[in-house]
């Protein structure tokens, strides 16, 4: 595989820097580092700083639910967050749900990761013996549960037969010492630092459905303490589905917030400063995607509706692919771009894209989905664009683009009303006057004219796809 990668050229630019595959995880910053905020692109420090001072506010027990769609950048927040909330001296527990969800009792990692918060001393060893309730907790519940499904009483096995009500006896006395070491942890820790014990929970939308849904009834029996604050970074309905998924057809947006006291949104942030950054980061300036790059991948991702993760995605493949693209002096990322966008969001498109085998105005639907004129007339930058890749396709050396629009503008001329459902005119300039049509049709004329090359798009996006196709699909 590696040699075959050498050959295509993916392993390093034109000024031989190497290309990396997988770039380092960015969402987690260093706790020592100088400015937690310096790459926070999506400008969400002061969204931070509005939920700490919330945090500070609180007496607890509370849960606080940050809803956020996948992709949208929570787990970059949420640890910058918690690391920001450490600044004042004060107590985060940073818990990724989804690295323990091998388990099968949540309660011993969130334990586990609050020792953890505690690394030495006198909360240290108050930690290490929760954990052992935990454990003692978990053994007679689980013989509990074993018994009441099956029969078996494990405890008969393991020990002197014991009856079914000092088990569950057993399990309450230590689920109540499991509560009260933790509102003692609690209140010292508030005295100490004079704000609440915070445990920040990511990924809880990933996580095996039964994991999930334990963690959130164990925060619920076994939290519910004064000078406790959760804030539970997820999507919420894709919660809900998890919640269905294990309890059946049942309202789960009303189960869901009895665990839940208060709901907030993580705000949608503008991605072009995002763009920007991976436009950077993947080098793009270095190799065929040339500086017009990050423009046209922010318009694309932008139409598209692109979440944040994949945005990096077709940053990350844009790049990829591009290593070995000859553009043979034609401007890839008009091919490029459109077709990673396409792979990740839509394969129909993409293969409709690729094929080549399309009118203008289906090509405009499948690069700019949605573009309106307004949009066309304020934005320099979709017009540059725009015009870009009609001068491609009417450049095309198949295409009969060019004999198409001097046909319409010669009617025109004669009087004649122009039809603007004709798939040679975009769509967005279905109820615009002729005359606005017009003057768009001899701009690209001119654009054509101007650029006076005859290019073989199909070979180029052949190579694109093979390249795309080499990938895999698991990368998309």
């Amino acid at each position: 595989m590696f040699l075959e990668l050498a050959k295509m050229g993916f392993m390093e630019t034109e000024s031989k820097e190497k290309f990396q595959l997988k770039h380092e995880d960015l969402s987690h910053v260093a706790e020592d580092a100088l400015d937690l905020w310096s790459d926070d692109c999506l400008q969400r420090k002061e969204t931070a700083e509005d939920l700490e001072s919330i945090v500070l506010s609180q007496k607890g027990p509370i849960v606080i639910a940050l809803n956020g769609k996948w992709g949208s950048g929570k787990t970059f927040f949420l640890d910058r967050f918690s690391k920001q909330y450490k600044r004042g001296k004060r107590t985060s527990v940073f818990f990724d749900a989804w690295q323990d969800d091998t388990l099968e009792d949540p309660l011993l990692a969130l334990i586990g990761q609050l020792a953890l918060a505690f690394p030495s001393g006198e909360r240290h060893e108050e930690c290490k013996e929760i954990l052992r309730c935990v454990f003692r907790f978990i053994k007679a519940t689980a013989a509990n549960f074993c018994k009441a499904q099956t029969g078996l009483d494990l405890e008969a096995l393991l020990n002197p037969p014991e009856t079914f009500f000092a088990l569950y006896q057993r399990g309450l006395e230590e689920r109540k010492t499991i509560r009260e070491s933790l509102t003692k942890l609690a209140q010292k820790n508030f005295e100490e630092t004079g704000a609440p014990l915070l445990f920040v929970i990511d990924e809880l939308d990933r996580c095996r459905p039964t994991f999930a849904v334990s963690l959130l009834e164990r925060v619920k029996h076994l939290f519910s303490i004064p000078h406790v604050v959760f804030v539970i970074g997820a999507d919420l309905e894709q919660l809900k589905h998890t919640i269905r998924s294990v309890y059946g057809d049942i309202d789960a947006s009303n189960y869901l917030h009895r665990f839940l006291d208060i709901e907030l949104a993580l705000p949608e942030a503008s991605p072009e400063k995002f763009v920007q950054m991976l436009c950077q980061k993947h080098q793009f300036a270095n190799h065929k995607l040339g500086d017009r790059s990050y423009d046209f991948m922010w318009l694309v991702a932008n139409q598209h509706h692109l979440s944040l993760r994949e945005i990096e995605k077709s940053c990350r493949l844009s790049a990829f692919v591009s290593f070995s693209q000859n553009a043979n002096g034609i401007d890839a990322p008009i091919f490029v771009v459109p077709a990673v966008v396409l792979k990740v969001r839509d394969e129909v498109r993409y293969r409709k894209f690729v094929e080549w085998n399309m009118a203008p105005r289906e090509l405009v639907d499948l690069v700019f989905p949605g573009l309106t004129y307004d949009q066309l007339q304020y934005d320099s930058r979709i017009q540059n664009n725009l015009m870009w890749l009609l001068r491609i396709y009417a450049s095309d050396a198949k295409s009969r683009y060019l004999n198409e629009i001097d046909e319409i503008l010669s009617q025109n001329a004669q009087g004649h009303p122009i039809d603007k459902q004709s798939n040679a005119i975009p769509a967005f300039l279905a109820s615009e006057t002729d005359s606005t049509v017009a003057e768009f049709l001899e701009s690209v004329q001119n654009q054509v004219k101007n650029f006076g090359q005859t290019i073989n798009v199909r070979y180029t996006l052949q190579r694109i796809s093979e390249r795309l196709d080499f990938i895999g699909p698991e990368n998309f």
